[in-house]
């Protein structure tokens, strides 16, 4: 069964309904209406305007390749047995296929089949972002702007609407845990905690190596924010967190080590790390098959003085999210000594969640002095989040 365009266009509009359902926890109906349109619409036009795919990737094709072929030897969602799932998920792409397998079985084999569940997935990340952010003291009218620029953020949008990958899900699921860790940080909740293990072992289903590296990072951020944690914690509730998600981090290195083997490390490397933080380099693209970076690879670029604004920003303003560094360092770090690894653009693209709030958070300290001129108040951590000029109870509470 193949996919036809009626077929596309239903897929589309199934799961841009469900976005827009999920989207509405978070943001007014009428935000929540032009975000999913505009997200869902640039894909259909792309798959539309092009008989084949414009850009091409290596993973992509051998994705679409080997899905195709597990669906038509008998792994569709309506056969699957206990054997063919953990055959699936041991196979190259993990718990992608599965995903796979339901969009084939439900709207026939097609590159794009798999697209729109991973543009849906980007919105299901979006009620644990605000709520990280409520926890994290941000107004509500901040997060919200910042769940919206997340949303159209344009390397996510890059990213999740042209590729057959797995890419989009491996960042939901981390960006799922990160929002959900934050929460907790600032206050127990059984919630929290069950999501932050939850996205930790579907991470392991997916690629099990990530999922041990961010269990790493979460224990290292307990260690280093300790004194933010006893404030809200007593120590019996702090080693259960620990216990339990040092077991999910088990749980994953028990996959990949019977399912996925090791992966080939090298020496530590400056440049690596340069090139993991800051790549593509938009005069490094030449090859027209990744023209698709060139947007978000201006984008980076022009921005960097704006994201290391947003870092001060979040340091001083913030400090439930200064987990957001500890998961950037330790990325860095392991990133930087794995030596297969040649596109560094998507692996950082996991942890989009972590910069993209100091993007967010620089832009709109410019904007604020832009229009009332006065730094220390463009700096504010309670300032709501659509710019006027300030009012004379605004400008009385804060000390010029």
């Amino acid at each position: 069964m193949s996919q036809d365009t009626a077929s596309m266009l239903a897929e589309a509009a199934i799961f841009a309904a469900l976005s827009f359902a999920v989207a509405g926890f978070v943001l007014r109906p009428g935000t929540a209406l032009l975000v999913v349109a505009f997200k869902f619409f640039l894909p259909v036009l792309y798959f539309l305007a092009f008989s084949g795919p414009l850009w091409l990737l290596i993973d992509d094709q051998t994705y679409f390749r080997n899905q195709s072929e597990f669906f038509f030897n008998g792994y569709a969602l309506w056969s699957l047995t206990w054997a063919k799932t953990l055959f699936l998920v041991s196979s190259y792409g993990g718990a992608w296929n599965i995903l796979g397998m339901a969009a084939y079985s439900g709207f026939g084999v097609g590159y794009s089949t798999n697209i729109y569940p991973g543009v849906f997935l980007t919105f299901v990340c979006v009620p644990f972002i605000m709520r990280a952010l409520s926890s994290a003291d941000l107004p509500r009218g901040t997060a919200r702007a910042y769940c919206v620029f997340f949303l159209l953020h344009v390397e996510l949008l890059s990213q999740s609407s042209f590729f057959n990958i797995r890419d989009t899900m491996i960042m939901s699921f981390t960006t799922i845990a990160i929002a959900a860790y934050i929460s907790l940080i600032r206050r127990w909740r059984w919630f929290d905690l069950l999501f932050c293990v939850l996205a930790i072992f579907l991470l392991s289903l997916v690629r099990a190596y990530t999922a041990i590296l961010l269990v790493l990072i979460f224990s290292s951020a307990i260690v280093l924010t300790w004194k933010v944690t006893t404030e809200n914690y007593d120590r019996l509730k702090l080693y259960t967190i620990l216990a339990l998600v040092v077991g999910a981090g088990v749980l994953a290195a028990v996959i990949a080590l019977f399912g996925r083997g090791f992966v080939h490390v090298s020496s530590p490397s400056l440049v690596a790390a340069g090139r993991y933080l800051f790549s593509p380099l938009i005069w490094n693209v030449a090859d027209p098959w990744y023209g698709w970076t060139w947007a978000f690879a201006i984008f980076h670029l022009v921005t960097l003085p704006v994201t290391a604004l947003g870092g001060y920003l979040v340091w001083h303003n913030y400090r439930y999210l200064r987990v957001c560094f500890v998961v950037i360092l330790g990325y860095v770090v392991v990133y930087s000594l794995i030596s297969e690894i040649t596109q560094d653009y998507r692996l950082r693209y996991q942890i989009i969640f972590t910069y993209s709030i100091m993007q967010f958070l620089g832009l709109r300290a410019i904007i604020y002095y832009s229009i009332d001129g006065n730094w220390l108040r463009s700096i504010e951590p309670r300032l709501p989040y659509f710019p006027t000029r300030a009012p004379q109870a605004m400008r009385s509470s804060v000390n010029p």
